[in-house]
């Protein structure tokens, strides 16, 4: 079983990351990673050269299916009542603010050719599945951590770098006690607090590491179903998000069906 995460860029102008995850020798690593991707054509290329051909989950940070003209989607209002007081609601996604054009139904339209179907409630561990899904990292933290806030790592109002960096560190430390079952993250060698890094270089690393969430959130997705500690948060083969989730945040949830 494979699980693949990919930061995509809203547009057509800036890069996209994707990493790839497998269990390898008793750890969860990362096998391959890219954080210069252009087009959905390099995107596929990425995965197609990744992939064996077998069980896979796909993990996307960015809209993937966006029905609406205006507002919000309602996948997006279930997460902003049931993450909003841990800041990681996501923004509302339609097809006013994309112009009509959303990336993301492109790429599952072509990951379909590739035999990558998208959503579906699997149940956990599912096997020789090839599906895809939506991710938001934000809410992903929430749930995997177990933090009280979203950790503000992104460029912002009022941000410092030196707040940022602290957040990085948090981030990356959390990530790096990860575990799937009794497989843990081996941490890839790139996972650094990234002290060094600045403009373009610093939002790439940035990128790559919502990547690596977005891939672990699919696995944990794959590992523990729907029931217990993740969601499929709106329609499981249309409009979603999947997340982690506490009790809390799952009692939350299964209130709003």
């Amino acid at each position: 079983m494979q699980w693949a995460g990919i930061d995509l860029a809203w547009g057509r102008v800036n890069t996209s990351a994707a990493v790839m995850l497998e269990i390898r020798d008793g750890q969860l690593v990362v096998t391959h990673h890219a954080n210069a991707l252009t087009n959905d054509e390099s995107v596929c290329a990425w995965l197609a050269n990744c992939e064996k051909g077998d069980g896979l989950y796909v993990g996307v940070d960015a809209p993937l299916v966006v029905r609406n003209y205006t507002g919000e989607r309602s996948c997006e209002s279930m997460m902003r009542r049931c993450f909003g007081h841990f800041e990681a609601g996501p923004l509302p996604a339609n097809r006013t603010l994309f112009n009509d054009y959303v990336r993301g139904e492109q790429l599952i339209k072509m990951f379909n050719e590739m035999g990558i179907t998208f959503g579906g409630d699997h149940g956990p561990r599912a096997q020789h599945v090839r599906s895809c899904y939506e991710v938001f990292p934000h809410a992903a933290h929430i749930g995997l951590f177990e933090i009280n806030k979203t950790l503000k790592y992104k460029a912002g109002k009022g941000r410092s770098r030196e707040s940022r960096m602290t957040a990085y560190a948090e981030l990356v430390e959390n990530i790096t006690e990860l575990s799937l079952d009794e497989y843990s993250l081996a941490p890839p060698p790139w996972l650094q607090v990234p002290y060094c890094l600045r403009g373009a270089e610093l939002k790439r690393f940035e990128d790559l590491v919502d990547a690596l969430i977005c891939a672990f959130t699919v696995a944990y997705l794959w590992q523990w179903g729907t029931e217990e500690r993740c969601r499929i948060i709106g329609d499981a083969c249309g409009e979603h998000i999947v997340a982690p989730v506490t009790k809390s945040i799952a009692e939350c949830l299964d209130q709003l069906r």
